[in-house]
């Protein structure tokens, strides 16, 4: 018998989780389900969400004060002062990006109902939000500095692609995963 709320096996007859201590309805042996690994869904709650937050944190730093540009950060927002506005804004969404790892990794935690939707959103996003601020840094450049920087269209392109294919391979993958395991996501 498992839990179905944490998917954790049980012994005969339990009527709490040893995990998560919720009570669990007890199911007549011959009824039981065998649940499908949890491994992965461990891995997001555990690391990959928390490990996101702390990435958007440091990145919205490097991107608001910016570090990224290196010694160079002050000749490129007095010939780009577009720019500027450009890497704070990203810097900012960046910390909302952060709090959103840590929204969605307790809902999937909790077993909330739409928590996987929640998850695969917050992929799309998540992605779509760097590409967004490429485009943007590109513009800024582009059509404010008169060609004094140098910002390579190729390497935009190759952002775009790298983005595109994220989505296109994270969101099917996880989609037919917490499909699998859509029971388990009542609360």
């Amino acid at each position: 018998m498992f839990c179905r709320f944490c998917g954790k096996e049980l012994p005969e007859g339990a009527r709490f989780c040893n995990n998560c201590g919720r009570a669990v309805d007890f199911i007549p042996p011959q009824q039981t389900v065998r649940r499908r690994p949890m491994a992965w869904f461990k891995f997001i709650i555990y690391f990959q969400l928390f490990a996101n937050a702390a990435l958007n944190l440091i990145i919205a730093f490097i991107w608001i004060t910016g570090l990224h540009y290196g010694e160079s950060a002050g000749l490129y927002y007095e010939i780009c002062p577009p720019l500027k506005v450009s890497d704070v804004i990203y810097g900012f969404t960046c910390i909302a990006c952060a709090a959103g790892a840590i929204v969605v990794r307790q809902k999937l935690a909790h077993y909330k109902k739409n928590a996987p939707a929640w998850y695969i959103g917050f992929i799309v996003v998540s992605l779509t939000i760097g590409q967004i601020s490429s485009v943007a840094d590109y513009l800024a450049v582009t059509f404010a500095s008169e060609g004094y920087l140098e910002i390579k269209l190729a390497e935009l392109l190759r952002n775009v692609v790298f983005v595109v294919a994220g989505i296109c391979f994270l969101v099917p993958l996880n989609y037919v995963y917490f499909r699998k395991r859509k029971d388990l996501f009542v609360n």
